[in-house]
């Protein structure tokens, strides 16, 4: 299969680094010198004290690529619309393009420019961390989770299949809403409770202070979920975040990795989903709001 990863940061490069032992990889890029440096060095994997290079073609531009049979956007969720269209050469008639960023909304964005029968929304729980250009830590490993509110079943089963001879765990989702807010819930509290304190993940669970943040804010987002017509159970969400601070352990979510490199978060598409479905459903979630607040001053501070 011929695939195309937009966005090479550590989770662009993960996911194309693994693909690319089974299929025809490359990667687009925004800036030349990224590109440069890539094909050049290629891409160097840590994982479990080793290091595992791949050599995986890197462009600016889809132009340079033609149509693929998979797209892969793993930019910043703030920069999907504008990197869908200004690679619009990668899509043919049949080319799926599989969203695997943070936050929702990402799908319908795409949607905007492909066919929304072949978009497909999928989650992850692997940590990845940027260690520069084409360099990355795999600090923790997980399931990947797909599915579509429009795209056909055939077509989340073969990309899952494509996944897991790559090496990559996957499951078929048919209630793809639940899973986004499954991982709505791990993000608006591991993801900007490290960014916010600065800390490695597992540092959650050293701090009663901390796991007070936690249930607060997964109660709101529970409440607000059900509104939106997806149950949890309050003290079963609760566990899986305490169980996703276990198995990423050590590792620094992405929101942390922007902070640290004075980049613009995803605060808006994670945290700031919750406040607009709270605000369109007529509730209030002041937790929530407060922690939007609170990253946009640290960006304002940069």
């Amino acid at each position: 299969m011929r695939i195309s990863v937009i966005g090479a940061g550590a989770m662009g490069c993960l996911y194309g680094a693994y693909l690319s032992t089974k299929n025809e990889v490359c990667l687009i890029v925004h800036k030349k010198e990224q590109a440069d440096a890539i094909n050049k060095e290629g891409i160097a994997m840590m994982e479990n004290g080793k290091e595992f290079l791949f050599n995986i073609p890197a462009y600016t531009t889809g132009d340079d690529v033609g149509h693929v049979d998979l797209i892969i956007v793993a930019v910043k969720s703030t920069a999907t619309e504008s990197a869908i269209k200004e690679n619009l050469s990668l899509v043919a008639d049949d080319t799926l393009v599989m969203t695997i960023q943070n936050g929702a909304g990402n799908d319908e964005e795409i949607a905007k420019y492909v066919d929304g029968r072949r978009v497909i929304v999928g989650t992850t729980s692997h940590n990845s961390v940027s260690l520069g250009v084409g360099k990355f830590q795999h600090a923790g490993t997980g399931m990947t989770t797909i599915g579509s509110t429009h795209a056909s079943m055939e077509n989340v089963i073969l990309l899952a299949s494509v996944l897991k001879e790559s090496g990559i765990e996957a499951v078929v989702s048919e209630n793809i809403n639940k899973v986004i807010w499954s991982k709505l819930i791990l993000n608006t509290t591991i993801n900007t409770f490290a960014t916010l304190m600065d800390c490695k993940v597992n540092c959650i669970l050293k701090s009663d202070y901390a796991w007070d943040y936690i249930k607060m804010v997964v109660r709101e987002v529970v409440q607000v979920a059900e509104l939106d017509g997806v149950h949890f159970e309050y003290e079963e969400a609760l566990e899986w975040v305490h169980k996703t601070c276990i198995a990423i352990g050590n590792g620094y979510p992405s929101m942390l990795q922007d902070r640290r490199n004075k980049r613009l978060t995803e605060i808006d598409k994670i945290n700031g989903t919750v406040v607009r479905k709270a605000e369109k459903y007529g509730i209030e979630v002041p937790c929530n709001r407060l922690i939007v607040d609170m990253v946009h001053c640290l960006e304002e501070l940069y």
